[in-house]
């Protein structure tokens, strides 16, 4: 879903459409000779050797095709072959058995969240659906006493490639909550309290915004940032005792 101007919600095309769902290759799990999973196998073995590239334009063109092969799945072949592998073995094997759970309910329940929008600005934020900054992962770093709430968890999360370097910056600039659903899932040690978490989580935002970038200004840009952030805490903790002596001083004066 990509955002309109206004920041309300354009749905791709075929938004609604139930032929539109197909089978994810993140989760699975099968028992010791399942036929359905030595099914799939043989025939991504066939993709493989026959190059996944010239194997999705075979299938493709196959006139029962259109039948398990919706326009959203062909439009990402042949990065999704292992997707569209599975979906002609059981189109053609339709005795096979295999159960599936929606992934939205389940290992991307928290990808469903509300957009703050100062981080969605700061992040670049286009694209709800396929969000390269990381959204849901900063989004999972909120406490639940913040506004917008964070999202809730499923009984799996799945971190997309996109998010992945959201989930490193916001771990190396504890930009989380210590109630955070992020925290009690991973079980984080909580941040200290005089530590700014949203301060640090518009870094993580920032840094996340470039994805896995090789460009070298950036890679620059960034190892001042958390070096800078590395020193400025260093020496914070190393305050702290002093600031304590300091604190008790005046105190045992007055006694």
């Amino acid at each position: 879903m990509h955002f309109n101007r206004n920041g309300s919600l354009l749905p791709h095309l075929w938004q609604g459409d139930g032929s539109a769902r197909y089978f994810e290759s993140w989760a699975f799990a099968a028992p010791r000779g399942c036929a359905a999973l030595r099914a799939w196998r043989g025939e991504l073995r066939l993709a493989a050797a026959r190059g996944f590239a010239a194997y999705c334009e075979d299938v493709m063109a196959e006139p029962e095709a259109k039948a398990y092969l919706h326009p959203s799945l062909r439009e990402w072949l042949p990065y999704l072959v292992i997707h569209a592998t599975l979906a002609r073995v059981r189109y053609s094997q339709p005795a096979l058995a295999v159960r599936t759970m929606p992934a939205e309910s389940t290992g991307l329940a928290h990808a469903n969240y509300a957009v703050d929008w100062t981080l969605a600005f700061l992040a670049g934020l286009t694209d709800f659906a396929l969000d390269g900054t990381g959204g849901p992962v900063l989004a999972l770093a909120r406490g639940p006493s913040e506004v917008p709430p964070p999202p809730r968890l499923g009984p799996l999360v799945k971190l997309r490639n996109l998010e992945r370097v959201a989930f490193d910056c916001i771990l190396y600039y504890q930009g989380y909550a210590a109630d955070s659903p992020l925290a009690q899932l991973l079980a984080l040690p909580a941040p200290p309290s005089w530590w700014p978490q949203k301060a640090a989580r518009f870094l993580a935002a920032l840094e996340s915004r470039f994805g896995p970038t090789d460009d070298k200004a950036l890679l620059v840009l960034f190892w001042f940032i958390r070096r800078a952030v590395s020193v400025h805490g260093a020496l914070a903790l190393s305050l702290l005792p002093v600031l304590a002596v300091c604190w008790a001083r005046p105190k045992e004066k007055a006694d």
